[in-house]
């Protein structure tokens, strides 16, 4: 197998062990009747992990500034998940 062909079957990897730890913890979050949502954090310009959670129905929310100290951009954009719908 050729580097490049290795280094993309360990991202789909990663991205298959990601996606079936991420259902599962909203899974058990909707168990929870205290837990309404459930929302992070990512640095603005992580657009892949952006794009990972909005597959997960995550909204993007505000941007928090300078909410890291060590890296750059130190912004972060906050997505939010509804675990309940409002009835």
């Amino acid at each position: 197998m050729l580097q490049n062909e290795m280094e993309q079957a360990s991202c789909i990897l990663v991205y298959i062990a990601g996606s079936r730890l991420l259902d599962r913890c909203l899974h058990e979050a909707k168990q929870d009747d205290n837990i309404k949502e459930a929302y992070l954090h990512v640095q603005t310009n992580n657009e892949e992990a952006i794009r990972f959670y909005r597959l997960f129905n995550f909204a993007i929310g505000e941007i928090i500034s300078n909410y890291y100290k060590k890296l750059d951009p130190p912004d972060a954009v906050v997505l939010r998940h509804m675990l309940v719908t409002e009835s």
